[in-house]
This record gives structure tokens, C-alpha cells and sequence, in this order.
């Protein structure tokens, strides 16, 4: 793996959760001009050690680690706060993205794998979205290693 030659660990064993509240707290810690240092914190927890992204605990802990406050951050969870910000941004990132004139774009990260084989390349691109686990991956390599063999 490319990690370890950095000393970077890798959890392929975490669970995939919702990130509207790790979402909300990005747009949090950027009023304090720390949404990088949270989402770094966060970013370990999640990909190191396979914590949930959903987990409050695991959010206020990212938080506290990115030098914001704790309770402060528990209190941000525990409301609605962001909510209409999120939902906004989500509306003005559809509009300005056109991932070849591919209706359905919902969630990121979105992957786009599409063979260079020219029997099959007019075929659409298959596209795996949001949180999603590694065999989803791997069936989507398999299945374009089929059509670059076809």
C-alpha cells in the first residue's frame, strides 16, 4: 500500500454513516477559520481508524483536537444550525457541476469509471457516490476490467 511507505495507516474496516453532520460542522469550524485542521482531525479518525463520520462524539473529539471548543461543538450537533447553509450550498453545487450532462449527481465524493475500450465506450460511465465500501469498489473495478478485456 502506498500509506505504509509514509507511515500511513489505512482502516478498511470502518463503517460508512451519513456526513450531514460532519458537513455541518465543516461550516462551523470555517467561521473560526479552522474547517482544514478540523476536517484533518476528522479525516484520522474516519480513514485511520474507522470511526464514524456520523458519531458526535467522534465530531466533538475532531473539533476539540482542531482547537475549537468541545461543548461548543456538542451544542452545534445537538441543534439544526447549518442545516439551511448545507442544503443551500448542496443546491449551488448541483447547478455549477456537469459531470457529463449526468443527471443524479447527489453526493461526494462521486467516482466516474468509464473502460477506454472502443466497443464500450459510449457506455455510460458507472459511478459509485457518498460513503461507500470497498467492495463496491472492487466490483466496479472487476466489471471494468471486464469490458477493457472484452
Amino acid at each position: 500500500m502506498v500509506g505504509e511507505q509514509y507511515d500511513v495507516k489505512f482502516s478498511w474496516n470502518g463503517m460508512t454513516s451519513s456526513p450531514v453532520d460532519s458537513l455541518r460542522m465543516v461550516l462551523w469550524a470555517q467561521t473560526f477559520g479552522l474547517n482544514e485542521e478540523f476536517m484533518a482531525a476528522l479525516g484520522w479518525r474516519h480513514f485511520s481508524r474507522g470511526q464514524k463520520i456520523a458519531d458526535h462524539s467522534v465530531l466533538a473529539d475532531a473539533a476539540a483536537e482542531a482547537g475549537l471548543d468541545r461543548e461548543d461543538a456538542m451544542k452545534v450537533l445537538k441543534s439544526k444550525r447549518y442545516t439551511q447553509e448545507l442544503s443551500d450550498g448542496m443546491v449551488n453545487w448541483r447547478k455549477d457541476i456537469e459531470v457529463d450532462n449526468m443527471a443524479g449527481l447527489t453526493a461526494i465524493p462521486c467516482f466516474l469509471f468509464r473502460t477506454t475500450n472502443p466497443k464500450w465506450c459510449h457506455k455510460d460511465p458507472e459511478r459509485l457516490q457518498g460513503s461507500t465500501p470497498q467492495p463496491m469498489f472492487e466490483e466496479a473495478l472487476r466489471s471494468l476490467e471486464a469490458y477493457e478485456n472484452w
